[in-house]
């Protein structure tokens, strides 16, 4: 299992999303900022790094919203 993390951030009225790769699985499709995480490193944490990382951003966790078990079909070649 892999555990990701995502981070909704918001100024209201706009929300920031990201759109992601189109070399990578779901390519074009828009996600929230986050990634994997890694061994030894909490949820906050790896939002930290990865928004860090993919947006150059430094973020604050605020609090936790919800979670999400998901998984997605074999897919041939992966």
């Amino acid at each position: 299992m892999i555990i990701v993390t995502a981070a909704i951030i918001f100024n209201r009225p706009k929300i920031l999303i990201a759109k992601r790769a189109s070399h990578k699985h779901l390519g074009g499709l828009w996600e929230f900022a986050g990634g994997k995480l890694e061994e030894n490193e909490s949820a906050a944490e790896c939002l930290k790094r990865e928004l860090k990382e993919e947006l150059g951003i430094n973020v604050m966790a605020g609090f936790f919203f919800m979670e999400n078990k998901h998984q997605y079909p074999l897919l041939i070649g992966e």
